[in-house]
């Protein structure tokens, strides 16, 4: 191997440069940081990476050089549309953690009636379940079995993270040791 160029066959690309240019402005990479709404570690990584101090400046999560970033929610600012008229509703910012539900499970329909306020990820997520029990049993109680994926009173099941029949899980660990 050529000195320089680890084992693997990667070229590691150190960011040495303390300020980078871009459109006519030259500043550190924390100043770019604040300026466009990114972290400095997120802009080294990406100038790691190799990609053009143009490209390494764009804000936007999960966002590439050619790649066109989509979202099944609008965005505005960098900012998801649903949070924007969430805090507008209620008059404040919404808390860190909180999570915007769309109660059709259409994302793109911001209307304020159509929007629930989660406290955190858990209480979104407890709201699809339940949606999903409702809709497939009509008992938003019910929990869906993960080996034989049918809805059933949770008193009928053993209940941690997901849910389960004792029955179900004995078969399953039956059949995966007999093969």
């Amino acid at each position: 191997m050529p000195k320089g160029i680890p084992a693997s066959g990667k070229r590691v690309i150190k960011v040495t440069a303390k300020r980078l240019s871009h459109d006519g402005k030259t500043m550190t990479v924390d100043e770019w940081a604040a300026a466009i709404g990114l972290t400095a570690n997120a802009i080294s990584a990406r100038l790691r990476k190799g990609w053009p101090v143009c490209d390494a400046l764009q804000p936007g999560r999960n966002w590439a050089p050619g790649r066109v970033f989509t979202t099944k929610y609008e965005v505005s600012g960098g900012r998801e549309v649903q949070r924007i008229i969430a805090e507008k509703a209620i008059g404040k910012p919404l808390p860190s953690g909180a999570e915007v539900h769309h109660v059709d499970g259409n994302g793109r329909n911001n209307d304020p009636s159509n929007l629930v306020i989660c406290q955190d990820k858990s209480y979104h997520r407890l709201l699809h379940v339940r949606t999903a029990a409702l809709d497939a049993c009509g008992n938003a109680n019910y929990r869906k079995c993960i080996y034989c994926q049918q809805y059933d009173d949770p008193a009928n099941m053993r209940v941690n993270r997901s849910a389960h029949h004792v029955q179900c899980k004995t078969a399953y660990e039956y059949n995966r040791r007999s093969k």
